[in-house]
């Protein structure tokens, strides 16, 4: 019963202490901030490249990305086969997309490559 009523991104008391403690160093937490939004916008701008997908402009710390195919389920289950986790969303309006999180730069460069082989892309970065 406890599960259906629990919030689904609820942060956990290591989470919300971890949270706490990086706000003492906020040039640490400014400089972290720069480096998500620089990584995010270079992703977004290699998600734009390939023909097979539509990025969403995103503030966050994610991208939500349109397949023209409808093949969501199809790349998040070879993404996921390959080590990669995204998120799908099986409901109505949101089948064809996927959710990436801004990883450090070598993991999105895995995914990316890994995205552009799935899609059968010859896109060269």
């Amino acid at each position: 019963y406890l599960m259906r009523i629990k919030d689904p991104y609820a942060i956990t008391v290591a989470g919300q202490t971890a949270a706490i403690a990086s706000l003492e160093d906020k040039e640490l937490l400014l400089q972290r901030i720069e480096s998500i939004i620089f990584e995010r916008e270079r992703l977004f701008g290699k998600l734009s490249i390939l023909e097979g997908l539509t990025p969403t402009p995103s503030k966050a710390n994610f991208i939500l990305c349109r397949l023209h195919n409808g093949g969501a389920a199809h790349v998040t289950e070879q993404l996921k086969q390959r080590g990669i986790l995204v998120r799908y969303f099986n409901t109505p309006g949101l089948r064809d997309y996927f959710r990436i999180s801004v990883g450090r730069p070598e993991q999105n460069d895995i995914a990316l490559e890994s995205i552009r082989e799935i899609l059968g892309e010859d896109t060269q970065w």
